[in-house]
């Protein structure tokens, strides 16, 4: 990602934006809904930063505690009180997430990070997001409950994820910034099933109700897979950490704006300051060990070619094909000494098939193939 979101937002970021995300008009409510909370949150958080300094100027960050059911107090954590009524009924969802192991994990995280949380206006079909540049969780206050209990679990992930992983930058490459981006979301989605599983077994179904309603192949692979080795497992845990990779049209939405993204960093600078960009290439062993943690366990094992397969490292043809663009530009403005070719180590997606090499397989294979016939 840039920089910065202030930086994305002043040079024509925002423009790239709104012309990757046409695919994610077409999608239902209720997936574009969760799709903002991150990528689109690129949008929110640059817009909504006047907004949460003028709220935070007006009232400090205050202390607050987490209380379980029976009483005790689980540990303290930072809020920003918007106003009396979102103040309350953040506290209301901070309680109720502590019925469960997964939502006591992940509060007493974020109060080991001192991140910052408050209820507040999240922007136009966003549920709420992570903003790093201050620690802060913002949910959307104009969303109801069953939505936004699960959304603080995967916000706070989102937020324990920022300390494990680097940020992605500018720095990295298309692969390394997109495949990074792909098993956070992952994760942080892992995360808002279980918790979503538990709070049903504590009698509260709504957000349960509601991850059914948006991504019910998730719902149905911990359930598939909680059965078969343990709800809470490594195994089902990644079972249903792999299966986020399944839901296309979801995943091209991140795929789409990543590209909207780079292409505005690439049109918004002059040539002599991109030639470090996209240069460099994230450890996939780290970044899916970092990553996927649970308790301090690695889920999803050490072996980063989980996240080079078929099924995680698949792209669209069309995304490809605007990212290949971007790397034309890119060549062009730096004279030929920089370019970004890594979109070409993605497995292609055309007509809803997923090619069994990648493109630069394919490539070299056709190459090798007219070099036989040539001879």
């Amino acid at each position: 990602m840039s920089n910065s979101v202030s930086d994305f937002m002043n040079k024509g970021g925002v423009k790239a934006f709104k012309s990757g995300v046409d695919a994610f008009k077409k999608l239902s409510t209720p997936k574009k809904l969760m799709a903002c909370g991150v990528l689109a949150a690129a949008f929110t958080m640059a817009t909504n930063t006047k907004n949460y300094n003028s709220v935070e100027n007006r009232s400090k960050a205050r202390t607050v505690y987490a209380i379980m059911e029976n009483g005790d107090t689980l540990c303290s954590y930072r809020a920003i009180p918007t106003t009396a009524a979102d103040f309350a009924r953040l506290q209301k969802l901070v309680n109720s997430a502590t019925k469960t192991e997964t939502g006591r994990e992940i509060i007493k995280g974020l109060s080991k990070t001192g991140t910052t949380l408050r209820v507040d206006y999240s922007g136009e079909d966003n549920l709420g997001y992570f903003q790093p540049e201050d620690n802060s969780i913002c949910l959307g206050r104009q969303h109801g409950d069953a939505d936004l209990q699960s959304v603080l679990i995967h916000e706070g992930e989102h937020a324990l994820q920022n300390r494990r992983v680097p940020q992605r930058t500018s720095r990295y490459n298309f692969e390394s910034n997109l495949k990074s981006i792909r098993v956070t979301e992952a994760d942080a989605m892992t995360m808002q099933t279980m918790f979503s599983f538990e709070m049903a077994e504590k009698g509260d179904s709504a957000a349960l109700k509601m991850m059914k309603a948006r991504h019910g192949g998730m719902v149905d692979a911990y359930a598939a897979a909680g059965e078969k080795y343990g709800k809470g497992s490594p195994e089902a845990l990644k079972e249903t950490m792999l299966s986020w990779y399944d839901d296309k049209s979801y995943v091209t939405i991140y795929d789409n704006t990543l590209v909207a993204e780079h292409a505005g960093e690439v049109d918004g600078r002059v040539g002599v300051s991109l030639l470090s960009h996209f240069s460099k290439t994230a450890d996939a062993d780290a970044l899916l060990a970092n990553v996927c943690q649970w308790k301090g366990v690695k889920y999803a094992g050490t072996d980063g070619a989980l996240l080079n397969t078929p099924r995680t490292a698949w792209l669209n043809v069309e995304v490809r094909d605007k990212m290949s663009q971007v790397h034309n530009r890119l060549v062009s403005k730096t004279m030929g000494f920089n370019g970004d070719e890594s979109v070409d180590n993605f497995y292609m997606r055309k007509d809803g098939v997923v090619s069994k090499q990648t493109y630069k397989q394919i490539v070299a294979a056709m190459i090798a193939g007219r070099q036989r016939q040539g001879r």
